[in-house]
């Protein structure tokens, strides 16, 4: 339909292949050798102090501080889903949470989430 914006659902379906891909992360598909490694999804928070640390609140309560946070996902508010490991001596001294060293991060975005979008230009 030339010139007419189109929207199409894609919550059910970004949120069903990021679940996918946690799930084989989580089974091993990638092992990296270490065996206490977790598999979260939650939601990031600025914390306002003298430095200014980021931490991941789950969804069963856990606070997560990161160690290894990428920029990109330096966002307050921000839903992720990661796996990472809790290192044996690690802590991060801003935050009382749990430290935690990420492997793997991504955005999440809720299955029963209704996410749209418009496509602006038809390609030919």
């Amino acid at each position: 339909m030339k010139g007419k914006s189109r929207t199409r659902n894609v919550g059910q379906v970004v949120g069903s292949m990021f679940i996918l891909i946690l799930t084989l992360l989580s089974s091993g598909c990638t092992d990296t050798g270490k065996t206490d490694e977790e598999t979260v999804i939650g939601t990031v928070v600025h914390v306002e102090n003298d430095s200014g640390i980021y931490i991941i609140q789950a969804g069963n309560g856990t606070c997560y501080a990161p160690v290894n946070l990428d920029e990109a996902y330096r966002v307050d508010g921000m839903a992720v889903g990661f796996r990472g490991v809790i290192p044996e001596n690690g802590s991060v001294p801003e935050s009382s949470c749990l430290p935690i060293e990420i492997h793997y991060i991504g955005t999440y975005v809720p299955p029963e989430t209704n996410a749209t979008f418009t496509l602006e230009k038809l390609l030919p």
